[in-house]
C-alpha cells in the first residue's frame, strides 16, 4: 500500500515520488475520484506530492484508499503505453491522412 498518514479531519495523506508516479498520473487519478472525495495536491519537497484525499459524506466504498491507488497503477501504465506506441500511432495517422488526400482515380 502506499505510504498514507490519517488526518485529524478525517482525510488521509499520501506521499508520492513523482519519480514513480508522473505527475500527469497522478493528476487523472486525482479526477477520476472527484465524485467520491475530494483531492488536494501538494508538493512539499522537489520529487514529492502530497495527495490528500477526503471521501465525501455520501461515499459508499469501504477501501477508497486502495480503489485511489488501483487506478493511480492504472494510470501509470497507460502513460507508459502511450509513450511506447506514440511511433507507430503517428505512422498510421500519416498513412491514413496521406491516403486521404489522393483524388478519386474514376
Amino acid at each position: 500500500m502506499l505510504p498514507a498518514k490519517q488526518e485529524p479531519d478525517g482525510s488521509t495523506t499520501l506521499s508520492l515520488s513523482t519519480e514513480v508516479y508522473p505527475l500527469e498520473a497522478i493528476q487523472k487519478t486525482a479526477f477520476k475520484f472527484t465524485r467520491a472525495c475530494t483531492v488536494v495536491l501538494t508538493t512539499p519537497a522537489q520529487g514529492q506530492l502530497n495527495c490528500n484525499i477526503r471521501p465525501h459524506p455520501n461515499n459508499q466504498s469501504s477501501d477508497l484508499l486502495g480503489e485511489f491507488a488501483n487506478e493511480l497503477l492504472d494510470q501509470v501504465l497507460r502513460l507508459h503505453l502511450r509513450h511506447e506506441t506514440e511511433a507507430v500511432r503517428r505512422l498510421i495517422l500519416a498513412q491514413a491522412f496521406s491516403q486521404s488526400d489522393r483524388p478519386n482515380d474514376s
